[in-house]
């Protein structure tokens, strides 16, 4: 059975592309200290959406196979890697990714593990991971009490989205995450901002699975909402809305 998440994020890639955060280089520097990483290690981005977290990989030299379930997300990193030949577009998922067995040294899940099946994705990363290979969980994690613009957009979230239950991981226990892994993880938090402009503070809101849509009745209660908390908080017209990088690194 096709799994119904697949579907959460179609019509939404142009602007998840365009105003969902990066990832930090400093991911880079953590992978390197903790497991060895290096720019010779295979990269399997499950989940990789437009390829975000992609990005890193490649500005780093890494050979990156993008494995999508969901077909205008694929598209839109296809669109924008397709000079690249290290990166590798795959129609897959975490559960059955198409990798051939011992393929990659670091499987990884940024903004995406929340929506996998764990205990099946947990057998699949074991087959396509080379010996001594690992997974980097990562979330970019909207923090309520980070600032007084932060809160403003949780007040948001909560009063217009559906089945909102926080941001990165979306409620995701640690006790879920630690039985993933075989033994003791590493985890490691980095501070990490986005500075945007109006429409890219309400762009953000628009491209999480629980936002409203335009054709909601209440969407343009949500524009006013933003136009309020943009005005009380800009300085010369930007924003910065901050985050928790969230990085897990184990063997499953």
């Amino acid at each position: 059975m096709d799994n119904p998440n697949t579907e959460k994020f179609t019509g939404v890639s142009p602007i998840y592309d365009k105003y969902r955060p990066g990832y930090p280089k400093a991911i880079l520097d953590i992978l390197s200290a903790e497991i060895s990483f290096s720019v010779k290690d295979i990269v399997a981005d499950i989940g990789s959406g437009t390829g975000k977290l992609s990005s890193l990989f490649l500005d780093n030299g890494n050979i990156v196979y993008g494995v999508e379930p969901n077909d205008k997300m694929r598209s839109e990193a296809e669109r924008k890697f397709r000079n690249d030949r290290k990166f590798i577009s795959m129609k897959g998922s975490a559960e059955k990714t198409g990798l051939d067995e011992k393929s990659v040294n670091l499987v990884a899940a940024g903004q995406s593990f929340h929506w996998f099946n764990q205990s099946l994705a947990k057998i699949e990363f074991k087959r396509v991971m080379q010996p001594g290979g690992h997974v980097v969980l990562i979330w970019n994690t909207r923090k309520p009490g980070g600032s007084l613009l932060n809160a403003g957009f949780e007040d948001i979230c909560i009063q217009y989205s559906n089945g909102y239950h926080g941001s990165g991981s979306l409620g995701l226990d640690e006790k879920t995450i630690r039985s993933f892994f075989s033994a003791d993880f590493v985890y490691r938090s980095i501070k990490f901002s986005q500075v945007l402009d109006f429409n890219g503070l309400l762009g953000r809101y628009m491209t999480a699975s629980y936002s409203l849509k335009r054709e909601d009745p209440l969407f343009p209660e949500v524009v006013e909402r933003m136009q309020d908390i943009f005005k009380k908080y800009s300085r010369d017209n930007r924003v910065e809305l901050l985050y928790d990088t969230e990085i897990y690194i184990g063997k499953p």
